[in-house]
């Protein structure tokens, strides 16, 4: 596949991933069909610890032709996710990143163009990117994002990250940092935490903290969100909810949110989860008034590990929400058996109950009954059935099928789905290149992962 030498192409590894899903839906006005693949091409050490490269993607095909990939979107299209290549230890610089590609620890940044990595295994160490932000939905051309940053880890317990980037969109000029706190504690104790910046104001702040004290066999973790800065009303006008500015900065108006989540084992066959949030807007309700920010949310589920037979997992959940303008209300029971490793069996059945505070729609709006009385109050009862077989390391198949009874205009859905992954991990060497092998590096080159 590749000719580098026979030195260099014997260490090389290929890491490939395939999805595919075809899903059939059909309710009272209809059926429709289709195809949704996701691939993930990896391979490493196209040059023996210095060259890597990884190319991935997602697309989707309506078969029924009732719907289209992507309603933002003018024509379907094949989605490249990523696709760049890695030069790694190059004296000083660790890790050189060219093409299309996610920096994850800056904002999730998705963009075509350069990342360029120093000293990365020293305590203090540097990062810096540049390039265009990627867009599925408009030409980014003229846009441009470029920054760095630093990385100060004095011991394994703590992790510093200071960065700033600057960022143009639409002919307009931002300018974003921020500073990510990472602490072990002890004694069951660790904290994530950041505080980032857009031009001269606090962007927002996030706080995330984790404790298992493990003789009670209790695990908590604590979230609180904070956006002290509403975006005003230019900043409305000129960017999208799809564009890079509008998913860095989030929502229109000031908000925060606290949510707790609670973990218990009773013994070996009980686990007890229980979780809540809640999230409001700061300052006045009449401070954008039509955005729904309130928000409340609660669930509770028991797990039953081997119940009655090995191997069976019994679950039960309850959930609500309660919005500004509705609420919602669910449970659900669903089983999980798993004979051995290749088979595993769901099944399943959930009820939900959604009000909506209705719209004062006209009575007899088109000819028809008050629009208010199937609009304010829905139920669902559906179904739920689910097949997993994994033959081999390389296969896995899933068949799911799904039924959905809603008491609005008395209507059904099904809804099916098989789905294909695949995943290969291969070397490329050549025979002949692996005679040339160490002892224990020969007994690996040609081992099947299957």
């Amino acid at each position: 596949m590749f000719v580098l030498g026979s030195g260099l192409a014997a260490a090389q590894e290929l890491e490939l991933d395939w999805t595919s899903r075809l899903r059939y839906d059909r309710d009272a006005e209809g059926s429709d069909y289709d195809a949704t693949f996701f691939t993930n091409i990896t391979i490493r050490d196209l040059i023996k610890d210095v060259l890597d490269f990884k190319l991935s993607g997602w697309g989707r095909w309506d078969i029924g032709r009732h719907d289209a990939f992507d309603r933002a979107l003018d024509r379907k299209r094949v989605r490249l996710s990523e696709a760049y290549f890695d030069l790694r230890n190059l004296g000083p610089v660790s890790r050189l990143r060219i093409g299309r590609q996610y920096l994850y620890e800056v904002d999730s940044l998705h963009f075509d163009g350069a990342t360029l990595k120093l000293l990365e295994e020293n305590p203090l160490s540097f990062f810096f990117f540049g390039g265009r932000p990627v867009s599925y939905y408009e030409s980014a051309g003229g846009d441009w994002l470029a920054g760095g940053g630093a990385l100060w880890r004095p011991s394994w317990r703590t992790r510093h990250q200071f960065d700033l980037y600057f960022l143009r969109e639409a002919g307009e000029f931002f300018a974003l940092s921020g500073w990510r706190w990472n602490q072990v504690w002890g004694e069951g104790w660790r904290t994530n935490s950041r505080l980032r910046f857009i031009d001269a104001d606090v962007r927002d702040f996030r706080l995330f903290a984790t404790k298992y004290f493990e003789r009670l066999s209790l695990g908590l973790d604590v979230d609180y969100y904070l956006q002290p800065r509403a975006r005003d009303f230019e900043d409305e006008l000129r960017t999208r909810g799809l564009s890079t500015f509008g998913r860095l900065f989030g929502s229109r108006v000031r908000n925060h949110r606290l949510g707790i989540n609670l973990s218990k084992s009773l013994g070996l066959d009980w686990m007890v989860q229980f979780g809540a949030s809640a999230r409001d807007r700061i300052g006045s309700d009449d401070e954008d008034s039509f955005t729904a920010i309130a928000s409340n949310h609660a669930y509770i589920s028991v797990s039953r590990f081997n119940a009655w037979i090995s191997d069976l997992d019994l679950t039960f959940a309850f959930n609500r929400i309660d919005n500004e303008n509705d609420n919602l209300y669910s449970f659900t029971g669903e089983a999980n058996y798993r004979p051995n490793d290749q088979w595993a069996f769901s099944l399943g059945s959930s009820y939900s109950r959604y009000k909506i505070d209705p719209i004062d729609f006209p009575t007899g709006l088109n000819g028809q009954d008050d629009l208010e009385l199937f609009l304010k109050d829905i139920r669902t009862l559906s179904y739920f059935f689910e097949v997993r077989w994994r033959p081999s390391k390389r296969y896995d198949l899933r068949a799911e099928v799904a039924w959905e009874d809603t008491d609005v205009f008395d209507r059904h859905g099904l809804t099916l789905r098989l789905t294909v992954n695949y995943h290969l991990r291969r070397s490329l060497a050549r025979p002949s290149d692996s005679a040339n092998l160490a002892p224990a590096e020969n007994s690996l080159a040609h081992k099947d992962p299957s």
